[in-house]
């Protein structure tokens, strides 16, 4: 009897742990990381305790062995996969303000104009005659 319970327990890192990581991952759900870190701790904890269990009692198998490797290879694919593609959070954009305003008006607000930065005044003395460019000096008419 205790031989099925020890298939069952090294079957569920890979019929039960990987799915879980990979849904997690998927739905994000409240509490995503205490999800992850459960599982984590049922895979390290099932894969430290099952392999010497089974030698200790006789319960080591062809099946068993290829199994626990199989288990352990679609588990950290699972992790490592997960890790690569990264968090599945939208990325922040800023709303085009044409957009922004028209939704504003179309919700039965005035849109407010546009900002525009304010505009630099412009220079309103001429510069003095002695510092424009090419000006030569006043001349007096010949007698």
């Amino acid at each position: 009897m205790e031989f099925w319970i020890l298939q069952a327990v090294t079957a569920s890192r890979l019929f039960l742990a990987t799915p879980l990581w990979l849904w997690v991952w998927w739905k994000n759900p409240r509490g995503a990381v205490l999800w992850k870190c459960l599982l984590l701790a049922w895979y390290v904890a099932t894969d430290k305790w099952d392999g010497p269990f089974a030698r200790e009692h006789g319960y080591d198998t062809e099946f068993g062995y290829w199994l626990d490797h199989v288990g352990d290879f679609a588990f950290w694919l699972a992790v490592v996969f997960t890790l690569y593609k990264g968090a599945r959070e939208p990325a922040l954009r800023k709303p085009d303000a044409a957009r922004a305003r028209a939704r504003r008006a179309a919700a039965g607000g005035q849109a407010p104009p546009p900002e525009r930065p304010p505009a630099v005044p412009a220079a309103t003395e001429p510069p003095p005659p002695d510092a424009q460019a090419g000006a030569s000096p006043p001349t007096t008419p010949p007698p």
